[in-house]
């Protein structure tokens, strides 16, 4: 999800899987790079328990592979109504949708269009992330569970 920077602070609507980042790192296959030095802990925690599975076995199917991956937007989050940095409504505010900096043409991209594309509902790269070539967006789709 790109734009929306400042301006108007957005509400987190996610349901935390409540795991922590060490967890990720632990793989081996993926460091954090996350924009402004945005608490990495907080954000893993709010994360969904499916986008983090997803995440996790991404990263460690990474290692396995000789790869290593750039995590690069989580929620976006630091407290309940302070969301930033995505669009409104983003999959990211709901605890479903991570970020890595890899181009879609690279071969770090590439692999994560198939982990991406294995996840069940899962979006890789839709709509306004469709034809950027900084990053790649994965997110749960129609299977996002959102706090009700």
């Amino acid at each position: 999800g790109g734009g929306g920077g400042g301006g108007t602070p957005y509400t987190y609507t996610g349901i935390p899987g409540g795991h922590s980042a060490s967890e990720i790192e632990s793989t081996g296959g993926c460091v954090f790079n996350l924009a402004g030095s945005r608490p990495k802990d907080k954000e893993t925690a709010q994360l969904n328990e499916s986008i983090f599975q997803f995440l996790k076995s991404t990263c460690a199917a990474a290692k396995a592979d000789g790869k290593r991956l750039s995590i690069s937007a989580l929620t976006g989050c630091n407290g309940t109504n302070a969301c930033s940095g995505h669009s409104p409504r983003s999959y990211h505010y709901r605890g479903c949708a991570v970020d890595f900096g890899d181009n879609p043409s690279s071969p770090n991209g590439r692999f994560i269009a198939v982990k991406g594309g294995a996840l069940s509902g899962g979006r890789v790269n839709p709509g306004s992330d469709e034809n950027q070539d900084n990053h790649m967006h994965v997110d749960l789709g129609s299977g996002c569970r959102e706090a009700q």
